[in-house]
């Protein structure tokens, strides 16, 4: 079983990690089936080597609110940016760990975007 300490007390705010030049790492979280037997040395690995949080998640009995909770727990972790990283059917009762992590880019490019041909676009998952 998992020991992940308990749901929702990982906030994106108390995970860091140190971003490459011109990047700001947003903070990973691995979300692990409540009822699904990690070792422990993998759970160390990921808090203290990686810097991510490890949640216990109800994928099977509650698919729909974990989706939920791991959106919202994006949304603040990327200040909004990513707000809906997962669609409402994303999850059911199979998934045993889903990992989420992004990178946002606040560097200059060598060739810059003529301002007159960009535009804000909604974002995209897969």
């Amino acid at each position: 079983m998992v020991d992940a300490g308990e749901p929702g007390t990982a906030s994106p705010a108390s995970v860091s990690a140190e971003p490459p030049a011109g990047a700001t790492l947003v903070p990973a979280a691995v979300w692990v089936a409540r009822d699904y037997p990690v070792f422990p040395n993998f759970l160390e690995r990921i808090r203290e080597g990686y810097g991510a949080a490890v949640e216990a998640s109800d994928f099977a009995g509650d698919p729909a609110g974990e989706v939920e909770r791991i959106n919202g727990w994006v949304a603040e972790a990327t200040e909004g940016r990513i707000d809906n990283l997962l669609g409402p059917d994303a999850l059911n009762s199979l998934p045993r760990l889903v990992l989420t992590t992004a990178l946002v880019y606040d560097g200059t490019w060598l060739v810059p975007f003529q301002e007159k041909y960009t535009r804000p676009r909604p974002f995209h998952t897969l």
